[in-house]
């Protein structure tokens, strides 16, 4: 056990540090010979290392892995390129384009050490600003050789011998105004850097000045970097990043406004100084980049004549260049047309699959250049899908898990993926994205979007998805409060009975995770609610790690979603049954589509019980239930507590008419129409009067029907003083518990009220209820086919009888059920 974590640390120590070196190698250096040792790419070495040591990693954690969806559809997408490699080398393509290909994609390799070691926060963190202030150092550069054409000749020629001779980087004549700088590879993540270097202004107020100025060369570094595909993309990345903080994050947005403002001003005097030194309105040369780039040649041919000694032959040589280069780019764009209609002539023969790897137009170098085109023409729209799937996966889960985790986190996750956004778009007129580059940022942005380590000590995770049985599980978070757990409890932001949002905050630790609302008890909009609340919990458990899980049922899912956990961490899971759903579910169909549902629901509960340290159950009827849908698992009976009544129990009933009780919702799960049957009965032979406390949709129908039936009412609204409660308890002669026949319910919260008050009950409820009913003579169990004879059992009861009811009942309570 001691060698295994010792060989992780070692592993991981080794798979940062080769990933470190990587970022840096591909952001300052590129891809230019300065790089290459032996003939070998150093950026290659770190890849190779990082990534083996990650290997070693997963094989040490991999049913962590296992569980992991981004690393299960990129290892998905890798396995369609291998697929993809042999179809194109079976069809004899190209061999040095398939390898150009293969390598190309070989890349996506490195979100294995990113997912491997980036997981925690500190670790993150410092990643991330080693990202920016290396493209803040890129940003400096590209200022720095901005200068390039006023440079004195001794110094401009070495630079030029420098940067050409090791294709670092592309220094070019932008329509003879200014100079343009392309950084073969850094320049591509210049708005990464920029959205990472706001947000750590807006998350290290201390240090905001500095990440001001980052985000400010940032945007410097895009202007002079790029064309129309870099101020395209950064147009729609500023877009996207406004659009988010403001759905998102408001709170931030003010705050985002003032530090723009800034960052504005600092490029506003960079722009300025450069204009000087060019003796160029540079603002034009903006225009003519974003409106007029493809009505005007520019020259981007990067065989720039070497500086020369004599001014004549330097302007002959620059006049007869710049025509021989607008010939140049008239028959490059020629040249990209033809080979974007062979792709698509490629793309309509193998739509769904591609060509294979490999795949050329055999015109100039085969390549396609194209990145959307070029993927679609090799791997089809089926490989295209795979490829985007776990960057949808990473933006939804970073705006529907933003309530989970830290702003500090989301807010990161948000700008890789805008960062990866702006590749995206670049990717449109270029073929980078299947580069280091692209599939750097790509990784980067999947990774930040799951969740950072923040372990606490000897922590318990309380979780239910809505506050309505907080009665009962307030009994066991203090439990564990007392055993000494640091006890979170975690809740929706919807309360089932008001179907209205709420805030909780009785706990000290309480959380509560926003979810989808809903206006029914059965709709879509419920399960979608429910299943939306299980995926938050699991990431915000695989990031805190709690050593104990507690999950109330219903909802089902959340079994799943714990079990799931344990899976990875091997940590306690309580399920407590509180309720059977969709047994208890007031719905009976032979609709096939409808039951098949209904057994996927029941299934994330039953296949998932397994896994559970303990079960919990409301009640013994529900062991039985479980029993015959083949669980037969260690389970405990755990009733609900209430706190015990201090008044005691007076005879206030007259025997010349008869009170009866109604507490609780009135719902869809009670039988509105037994309950008539019985109490028409009463009034046939006394004068019956019923106490209602309580609310509910079907309110209005059930006094309807009461007074259709001459029934005395006396609506006390909504009581939850113990007192209060007891004074009209004590005016009745029975409290009535009559639901419908077709719920698998055992016990109920209403009988459990009923029973600390000493009221005996009128019971349709079958199980724990009805048994205890029977033994302790607590009141009458109805039969459904014989309500006469019940209701004249009730009538032939004397007061005595009574009183020895009211007293069972509360005995039963204080035996049971009493805290």
């Amino acid at each position: 056990m001691k060698s295994s974590k010792t060989i992780k640390i070692v592993m991981e120590m080794i798979t940062y540090i080769s990933l470190v070196l990587y970022m840096f190698d591909v952001v300052l250096l590129g891809t230019g010979e300065l790089t290459k040792s032996f003939g070998i790419q150093s950026r290659m070495i770190f890849f190779g290392i990082s990534v083996l040591a990650a290997v070693v990693l997963i094989l040490l954690d991999l049913k962590k892995y296992l569980n992991n969806k981004y690393l299960i559809s990129v290892l998905v997408f890798m396995v369609v390129i291998f697929i993809a490699a042999i179809r194109g080398f079976v069809g004899k393509q190209n061999t040095t384009i398939l390898l150009s290909d293969f390598k190309g994609f070989l890349n996506f390799l490195i979100v294995f050490p990113m997912m491997a070691v980036m997981y925690k926060k500190n670790r993150v963190i410092s990643f991330l600003k080693m990202l920016c202030l290396s493209l803040g150092v890129v940003s400096v550069l590209g200022i720095i050789l901005a200068f390039y054409l006023q440079m004195p000749l001794e110094m401009s020629r070495g630079a030029y011998d420098f940067f050409d001779g090791y294709n670092i980087c592309m220094i070019t004549e932008l329509t003879g105004k200014v100079t343009r700088i392309f950084f073969n590879s850094g320049s591509r993540l210049f708005f990464a850097g920029f959205a990472l270097s706001i947000v750590f202004s807006l998350i290290e107020n201390k240090r905001k000045i500095i990440w001001i100025f980052i985000a400010s060369l940032d945007i410097f570094g895009v202007f002079i970097s790029y064309t129309r595909s870099g101020y395209l993309a950064f147009v729609i990345g500023i877009f996207a990043f406004v659009v988010l903080i403001l759905l998102f994050y408001r709170d931030f947005f003010k705050t985002l406004a003032i530090r723009a403002c800034f960052v504005g001003g600092i490029v506003v005097v960079l722009i300025g100084m450069v204009s000087v030194a060019e003796k160029v309105n540079l603002v034009d040369v903006a225009i003519n980049r974003c409106l007029f780039a493809g009505a005007e040649i520019e020259d981007t041919n990067t065989n720039v004549e070497k500086p020369s000694d004599n001014k004549n032959d330097k302007n002959n040589k620059n006049d007869k260049s710049e025509l021989t280069n607008k010939k140049a780019e008239i028959q490059n764009l020629a040249i990209r047309e033809q080979r974007k209609t062979l792709a698509l002539e490629n793309i309509k023969k193998h739509p769904l699959f591609g060509g294979g790897l490999g795949v050329s137009n055999d015109i100039n170098d085969g390549f396609i250049e194209y990145f959307y085109l070029d993927i679609l023409s090799k791997i089809g729209f089926i490989g295209f899908i795979i490829f985007i799937i776990p960057f949808l996966f990473s933006v939804f889960d970073t705006i529907i898990l933003r309530d989970v985790f830290c702003k500090e986190q989301r807010l990161l996750a948000l700008a890789a993926q805008l960062g990866c956004l702006f590749v995206f778009v670049i990717s449109y007129f270029n073929p980078c994205l299947n580069s280091s580059v692209g599939l750097f940022m790509y990784s980067l942005a999947l990774v930040l979007s799951m969740p950072w380590e923040n372990k606490k000590p000897k922590t318990a995770y309380f979780i239910s998805s809505t506050n309505h049985y907080n009665v009962r599980t307030g009994k066991f978070v203090n439990d564990y409060v007392k055993k000494g757990y640091d006890v979170i409890y975690v809740t929706s932001d919807f309360d089932h009975m008001t179907k209205k949002r709420y805030c909780f905050n009785e706990y000290k630790n309480s959380k509560q995770l926003h979810v989808i609302s809903y206006k029914k008890n059965l709709s879509i909009s419920r399960i979608l609610s429910h299943l939306m609340f299980s995926y938050k919990t699991f990431y915000m458990l695989l990031a805190c790690k709690p050593e104990l899980v507690y999950v109330e049922v219903p909802n089902n899912s959340l079994v799943k979603s714990s079990a799931k956990y344990k899976k990875i961490n091997n940590a306690e899971i309580i399920v407590d049954v509180f309720d059977m759903w969709p047994e208890s579910m007031p719905v009976k169909t032979k609709n096939m589509i409808v039951n098949w549902g209904f057994d996927i629901w029941r299934n994330f509960r039953n296949k998932n019980l397994k896994f559970a340290d303990q079960i919990w159950i409301e009640c013994d009827y529900y062991r039985e239930l479980l029993s015959a849908q083949k669980i037969n698992l260690p389970m405990e009976t755990k009733y609900l507590k209430l706190k015990n009544a201090e008044t005691s129990i007076e005879m206030k009933v007259s025997e010349e008419e008869i009170d009866l009780c109604y507490l609780g919702s009135i719902n869809n799960i009670i039988d509105i129409s037994l309950i008539e049957k019985i109490v028409s009965e009463f009034a046939k032979n006394k004068r019956t009067r019923i106490h209602i406390i309580g609310d509910g949709e079907r309110k209005d129908e059930f006094l309807d029907i009461l007074k259709k039936n001459s029934i005395e009412i006396i609506d006390h609204g909504k009581v939850y003083e113990i007192d209060k409660l007891q004074e009209i308890f004590d005016q009745c002669w029975f409290g009535i518990n009559v639901l419908r026949e077709d719920l698998a319910i055992g016990i109920t919260m209403k009988s459990i009220s009923y029973f600390r008050g000493g009221l005996p009950i009128i019971n349709t409820v079958q199980g724990d209820t009805s048994r205890f009913v029977e033994e302790c003579n607590i009141g009458i169990n109805v039969d459904r086919h014989d309500v006469k004879s019940c209701v004249l059992r009730i009538l032939n009861i004397t007061k005595d009888d009574l009183a020895c009811m009211k007293n069972n009942t509360r005995n039963l309570f204080e035996q049971k059920f009493a805290e």
